[in-house]
């Protein structure tokens, strides 16, 4: 059944990998499972170090549940703004820069001096998400 809505994209990229050639696709898919499980622990852990935000920048609880906040609409809000505006994008480049995205914004994340940079950074962490999930579904398949 999936098959079937994934073909066009799947029909592209096999076309693409014979001109380029995948050397090793079990490696390809084992990138693909370690930015995803990057990704995912990068937006459901900050969920149990909340109170650790809370007490490092100075800021009561509520103020800084913004920053698991901003990272949920940046994948509402950048990752549909990012797929579209990258849909032509080579896929592998286009992972690439999404992961330096996601660990910029992580990095940044960590060493945010206020909660105003933290959520902001949060929001860039955040937009990566839906990009990446939907380009390595596409490259899986």
């Amino acid at each position: 059944m999936h098959q079937h809505a994934f073909a066009p994209q799947c029909a592209a990229e096999e076309s693409r990998h014979r001109t380029t050639g995948i050397r090793n696709p079990r490696l390809t898919l084992l990138a693909l499972a370690l930015g995803t499980f990057a990704i995912g622990t990068g937006e459901f852990g900050s969920n149990g170090i909340i109170q650790l935000f809370s007490a490092d920048l100075d800021v009561s609880l509520p103020v800084a549940t913004y920053a698991i906040t901003a990272y949920a609409f940046g994948v509402v809000i950048g990752s549909p703004a990012i797929t579209l505006l990258a849909a032509r994008a080579n896929r592998r480049t286009l992972l690439l820069g999404l992961i330096v995205l996601f660990l910029a914004g992580n990095g940044l994340s960590a060493v945010a001096p206020g909660i105003e940079l933290l959520v902001v950074f949060r929001f860039v962490a955040g937009s990566v998400q839906g990009a990446f999930f939907v380009a390595g579904a596409v490259v899986a398949a």
